[in-house]
């Protein structure tokens, strides 16, 4: 029994020495297994490291190109921007497309190679008297040498050309043009900055004082109003194609409106008024159908309407306000002009003479406002007059004229008038209605004003509206007084 118990020696966990044997064995099994891997690993490991490398020598032996390989550059830090129109060199072309749309003005503008002020000088004369290029200017025009001169001390002051040559550059040579010619030569007050001045270089044109431009940084609107301009209106106006409005009232321009402004097609809206210009309104203004405003009252303008600013069979003028208040104009008013579009016409305190085409009443159907006064218009006046704009028309100013005959009545029944105003001219009669029109006789008229010198006065019977109580007496009343 001792002896049996001896030949099987447990573990301190009670199980047989002898049973553990076979896991023994497992183990020395899996080591030789994993030295087996090992040497496999290296094996491959060193397969690549020398085989690798020697396909790689045949390959550059048998297929790269024979000689030398350059090394390649290192690109220098810029701080050029990524986008935008960079020109190397300067290259000039007589092409169409300069008059694209540029893209949008940034106050930031590219920079171009640096240039010698000899090389800056000849690039821009080269390229703004191009002799086949659509847009001209005469060199000898003293205001024309000072802006080539500005915009050459531009470019010669950073020896570079600062925005490329195309259509915005001749924009901006346009409105320097524009700035030397509408301000004279003269002493500045303390306080006062000058255009142009040095604080404008490098900037986009579009940020200068009175330029508008519109997305694609094309000039749009030119506004100076009570800007103390006592120079004249340059004659070059096609280096802006897309200008929509120009407003340069109450300053002291002088000379004429020049025929050239009137080539540009899309304008809008004109506002020259209180200014010292003179001349006439040129037949060229038949080009603009696009024009809704047009205002050069208090100035010394002769000449006659334009007949050209009549509407077609096929296109209706989309004119609205004409006021040419206080001038020096003769004529008569053109006939058939068809104005349908018209709200706002004033032609008073001029020369005009002649007869009233009776068709204007009918035609101007949108006509609100009309002064006639203080001319020398003479004849009847057509009864289509106090009924314009559909019976709608507020203001009509007919005083201080030559009229005759009788002053019509027969008023449509929706008739809005505001103000009449009849004065001074030689009616010998007028119809009892018109003094039905105030407002104390249900009517809208707030301002009238009439002869009563004249036969007949008596049985008109205004008296019978309180409003008017001095027309009676031989002198002007109003239903405001």
């Amino acid at each position: 029994m001792n002896t049996s118990n001896n030949s099987h020696t447990k573990h301190a966990n009670g199980i047989p020495a002898d049973i553990e044997q076979p896991s023994m064995l497992i183990s020395q099994e899996s080591i030789h297994q994993t030295s087996s891997k090992t040497k496999y690993g290296m094996f491959v490991v060193l397969w690549a490291v020398l085989v690798i490398p020697a396909l790689v020598v045949v390959y550059f032996s048998l297929f790269a190109p024979t000689g030398t390989v350059a090394e390649m550059p290192i690109k220098p830090p810029t701080n050029r921007p990524i986008q935008g129109p960079i020109i190397a060199t300067p290259e000039f072309t007589t092409s169409p497309t300069r008059l694209n749309p540029t893209q949008v003005p940034s106050a930031s503008p590219t920079l171009v190679p640096t240039m010698s002020p000899t090389e800056v000088k000849s690039a821009i004369q080269d390229f703004l008297f191009e002799d086949d290029f659509e847009v001209q200017a005469a060199a000898d025009n003293p205001a024309v040498s000072k802006a080539m001169d500005w915009l050459i001390d531009e470019a010669s002051a950073a020896r570079s050309l600062f925005f490329p040559f195309d259509q915005k550059y001749l924009q901006r040579f346009g409105i320097l043009i524009f700035y030397y010619s509408v301000f004279k030569d003269r002493d500045f007050e303390l306080g006062e900055v000058p255009i142009p001045n040095i604080g404008m270089r490098t900037q986009d044109e579009c940020f200068w004082r009175g330029m508008k431009c519109d997305e694609n940084g094309m000039l749009i609107e030119i506004k100076l109003i009570n800007k103390q301009l006592d120079g004249v209106l340059p004659s070059s106006w096609n280096f802006f194609p897309h200008l929509k409005s120009i407003d340069l009232s109450k300053n002291g321009l002088q000379g004429n409106i020049p025929e050239e402004l009137y080539d540009l097609v899309g304008l809008e809206q004109i506002y020259l008024y209180k200014n010292q210009l003179q001349g006439t309104i040129s037949s060229k203004i038949g080009r603009l159908f696009d024009l809704t405003h047009f205002h050069v009252s208090n100035n010394k303008i002769s000449g006659t309407i334009p007949p050209e600013i009549a509407s077609h069979r096929q296109m209706f003028r989309q004119l609205r306000y004409f006021n040419v208040h206080r001038n020096e104009m003769t004529g008569s008013i053109p006939s058939n002009l068809n104005l349908r579009q018209m709200f706002y016409m004033d032609l008073g305190y001029n020369k005009f003479d002649g007869e009233l085409p009776p068709e204007l009443g009918n035609e101007y159907v949108r006509l609100r406002h009309l002064y006639l006064d203080h001319n020398n218009f003479e004849g009847s006046v057509p009864e289509s007059y106090i009924n314009a704009g559909n019976g709608r028309i507020q203001t009509l100013t007919l005083n201080n004229n030559n009229f005759t005959g009788a002053f019509p009545g027969n008023h449509e029944v929706y008739n809005r008038m505001l103000q009449l105003r009849i004065e001074n001219n030689n009616f010998d009669s007028m119809d009892k209605s018109t003094c039905q029109l105030g407002i104390f006789s249900g009517g809208e008229l707030v301002e009238f004003k009439s002869d009563c010198q004249y036969a007949g006065v008596e049985s008109l019977s205004c008296a019978e509206t309180a409003s008017y109580h001095n027309l009676q007496s031989g002198t002007a009343g109003s239903a405001n007084e």
